[in-house]
C-alpha cells in the first residue's frame, strides 16, 4: 500500500468521527486546544518530577543509620565530624609578609657559594638567555 493513501484513508476516518459529534470542535480553535494540552504536559511533568524529588528525600531520610550502643541510640551528628568547622581559630597559619630582611633573618636561608666565578658565569649566560628570549 501507498503512504499517501493510508494517510488520506486516515484522514476520511478521523473527518467521519468528528462529524458525528456535532458542535464539539466548530467552536474549539486549533491553536487554542493545542496551547491548552501543551500547558496540561507541563502542568503533569512538574508534578512527575515533584513527586520524584519528594520521595527521594523521603528515603534519604529514611535510609539514615542509626547507631545504637547500649541500648541509647546515638546521633550520626556526634559520631562524625561535620564538614565545615562551627568556629575559625584565633590564629592564622600564615606571617604577613616582610617590608624588610636583616642579615640574621637571611642567614639560615643563605648557602656561600664556593666558586664564584662558575656562579658569576652561570648568572651572565641565564640573563643573556633571557634577555634573547624576549626578543
Amino acid at each position: 500500500m501507498n503512504l499517501s493513501a493510508v494517510s488520506g484513508k486516515l484522514k476520511e476516518f478521523l473527518k467521519e468521527i468528528i462529524g458525528k459529534i456535532p458542535g464539539l470542535f466548530s467552536f474549539v480553535n486549533r491553536k487554542t486546544l493545542t496551547i491548552g494540552l501543551g500547558g496540561l504536559l507541563v502542568v503533569i511533568l512538574v508534578l512527575l518530577i515533584g513527586v520524584s524529588i519528594s520521595r527521594s528525600r523521603s528515603r534519604r531520610a529514611s535510609n539514615a543509620p542509626q547507631v545504637t550502643a547500649l541500648g541509647f541510640t546515638i546521633p550520626t551528628e556526634d559520631l562524625f565530624m561535620a564538614s565545615e568547622p562551627e568556629f575559625l581559630p584565633e590564629f592564622l597559619l600564615e606571617q604577613e609578609p616582610r617590608t624588610s630582611w636583616s642579615l640574621e633573618d637571611i642567614r639560615p636561608f643563605w648557602i656561600v657559594p664556593s666558586n664564584h666565578d662558575i656562579w658569576r658565569s652561570e648568572i651572565r649566560s641565564g640573563a643573556d638567555r633571557f634577555l634573547e628570549g624576549v626578543r
